[in-house]
């Protein structure tokens, strides 16, 4: 299982985008899997707006996420 960990909610928009460009896509192939306009992506990505849980989820998918895990303290699970 593939688990995005998110410990900054006001830091989503650039960690979705560090792993994006880690994985060399570009905003188009997130458009294309999820159906969401590429401006939503690039001011989520910018800080300009923080994704609604129905965006972040079809974003983590996109990336090849099965779980999303937001907050907490992860420092037990291996991270």
């Amino acid at each position: 299982m593939n688990i995005l960990f998110i410990n900054n909610i006001n830091a989503i928009g650039s960690q979705m985008r560090s792993i994006r460009k880690a994985r060399k896509l570009p905003i188009r192939y997130l458009h294309e899997q999820t159906g969401l306009s590429p401006t939503t992506f690039t001011k989520c990505e910018l800080g300009v707006v923080n994704p609604n849980i129905t965006t972040l989820v079809l974003w983590a998918q996109a990336l090849g996420y099965d779980e999303i895990r937001i907050g907490g303290d992860f420092a037990n699970e291996g991270i």
